[in-house]
C-alpha cells in the first residue's frame, strides 16, 4: 500500500467518525472549551496546519485532546489525525523506510500511526502542553529501535562486521543485479566496497558509514561513486543488451 492510498484512507474513515453522534459531542465539548472559534468549523478543518487556527491554538487544541481521551476515546483519534502531518514529517526522516521492516513507505506510515496510538493511549488523560512534541519524539524513539533491531539482525544473518568487510559477496540479499555484480567484485578497494554495500544492500545511513568508517560524508559520496563506476565497466555493460534506438 502506497502512502497517498494510507493518507486517503486515514482521512476519509475521520471524517466518517467525525459525523457520529460521539463526534458531533466531542465537537460540542472542545466548543466549550475553546469558544473564541465562532462558528465552530469541523475537527478535520480544525486541525489542519493550513486550517483557522493559528499555532498556538492547534498546540492548545492537541494537548485538549489527549486530556479528553481519557473519557473520550474518539479525542485519540482526532489527535492521532492532528498528528498525521507529523507522522509523515517522520517517514520522510526514516527515508520512507528504507533499509527497514517495512517494507514500503506506506507500511511505515501505518506502522507510525500505530506506534502514535499507543502512546495516546498510555497517555491519555495526561496534561502536556507540548503534547504534539513529545508524541512524536516518543514515536520516533520507538520507530529508531526497530530500525535499529532490523538492521542489527541483517548483519548477524549475514556476518558483517563494517569495519572488517573484505569480502562484499557476503551481502548476497541485494535485489538487483547491478547491485549483485557490484557485491561480487572483490576487486573494489576495501572500503569502497564496504560503502557500496553499506548503502545498496544494507540501506545504512550516511551517519552510520561516518561513525563506522571514521570518514566523512563527502569522502564517502567520492567512494561511492569511484565504486559504482568501477562496477558499471564495460565488462559489465558488455553483459546488457542495448537495442537500436534505446541509448540515450
Amino acid at each position: 500500500m502506497d502512502t497517498t492510498t494510507v493518507v486517503t484512507n486515514l482521512t476519509i474513515d475521520w471524517h466518517l467518525a467525525e459525523r457520529t453522534e460521539d463526534g458531533r459531542r466531542l465537537a460540542a465539548t472542545i466548543a466549550e472549551q475553546m469558544p473564541a472559534l465562532d462558528p465552530w468549523p469541523t475537527l478535520a478543518t480544525a486541525l489542519r496546519p493550513d486550517g483557522p487556527l493559528d499555532p498556538t491554538e492547534r498546540h492548545h487544541l492537541l494537548t485538549l485532546l489527549l486530556e479528553l481521551g481519557r473519557t473520550e476515546p474518539l479525542a485519540l483519534r482526532a489527535l492521532l489525525q492532528g498528528l498525521l502531518p507529523g507522522l509523515l514529517g517522520l517517514a520522510r526522516r526514516f527515508d520512507w523506510g528504507f533499509g527497514g521492516p517495512w517494507g514500503s513507505p506506506g507500511q511505515l506510515v501505518l506502522e507510525l500511526h500505530e506506534l502514535a496510538y499507543f502512546v495516546v493511549g498510555s497517555w491519555a488523560g495526561q496534561h502536556r502542553p507540548y503534547a504534539a512534541g513529545d508524541i512524536l519524539s516518543a514515536v520516533r524513539c520507538r520507530a529508531r529501535r526497530q530500525l535499529e533491531a532490523h538492521r542489527e539482525q541483517r548483519r548477524v544473518e549475514v556476518g558483517l562486521d563494517l569495519s572488517l568487510a573484505e569480502h562484499p559477496t557476503a551481502l548476497g540479499m541485494a535485489s538487483t543485479d547491478e547491485v549483485l555484480l557490484g557485491l561480487a567484485a572483490t576487486s573494489l578497494p576495501q572500503v569502497d566496497a564496504t560503502v557500496v554495500a553499506g548503502r545498496l544492500a544494507l540501506g545504512l545511513t550516511w551517519a552510520e558509514l561516518e561513525a563506522s568508517l571514521g570518514q566523512s560524508r563527502r569522502r564517502l559520496e567520492a567512494r561511492l561513486r569511484a565504486g559504482a563506476r568501477q562496477l558499471l565497466d564495460d565488462r559489465h555493460l558488455s553483459s546488457v543488451a542495448i537495442e537500436p534506438g534505446q541509448a540515450r
